[in-house]
């Protein structure tokens, strides 16, 4: 059934994102919807909640691939980033742009310079 639902939200999610026409928008909201309430009937958690599962974001669904890295210095500290999102203290990292695929695997070694 998950799957199903899955199916459901992708196929209005790229509805939404490519269609041209209001009535296409307008159907593909519909299914969003009905996709995010099946949720809601086999989990019994609120509609909001689950709608949080699915992507907002209007772009193509495909593997994403996060990348972090622990880096430490002569002294053995860490370093850390501050995330412009949120203002919080992170590892180095995210998302891996053009030159990282879902096959990358993070076992691979990484090159690190200091230069």
């Amino acid at each position: 059934m998950i799957d199903l639902i899955r199916e459901v939200q992708a196929i209005s999610h790229l509805g939404l994102t490519y269609s041209k026409s209001e009535y296409d928008e307008e159907r593909d909201q519909q299914w969003q919807q009905i996709s995010e309430q099946m949720l809601n009937l086999i989990t019994n958690e609120p509609v909001k909640l689950v709608s949080r599962y699915f992507s907002r974001s209007k772009e193509y669904i495909a593997p994403k691939v996060n990348i972090w890295a622990v880096v430490f210095n002569e002294k053995n500290e860490i370093l850390f980033v501050k995330e412009k999102e949120d203002g919080y203290w992170s590892l180095p990292g995210g998302l891996g742009g053009y030159w990282c695929n879902a096959s990358c695997s993070g076992l691979q070694p990484a090159l690190i310079s200091d230069s």
